[in-house]
């Protein structure tokens, strides 16, 4: 899968470094996987919720942060929405 919006990503490790062992493991699971349907992130991770029109919230770190991502089957396109702290997903609008 490709990524778009990987800056995202890396801007939030560099203002929460804690958080860049967790998200270097994952867009290095999500480069190599090939999703063709929810089930299939469903087995790399358990813990994604999936709130329909493709998005996909994943916990990181735990529950420690929240990275929200909209996924595109066809075109294998992972796009990063947003990330942050499980208060700040509390007050996400979806």
């Amino acid at each position: 899968m490709r990524i778009a919006g990987v800056g995202i990503l890396f801007e939030f490790m560099r203002r929460r470094p804690d958080s860049k062992g967790p998200l270097e493991t994952w867009i290095a699971l999500v480069k190599a996987a090939s999703w063709e349907k929810n089930t299939d992130i469903r087995q790399m991770s358990g813990s994604a919720s999936f709130l329909g029109d493709r998005r996909i919230v994943f916990n990181i770190k735990g529950r420690r942060y929240r990275l929200d991502v909209k996924v595109s089957y066809k075109s294998r396109v992972v796009q990063v929405i947003r990330i942050g702290t499980h208060a700040e997903y509390d007050k996400w609008k979806f």
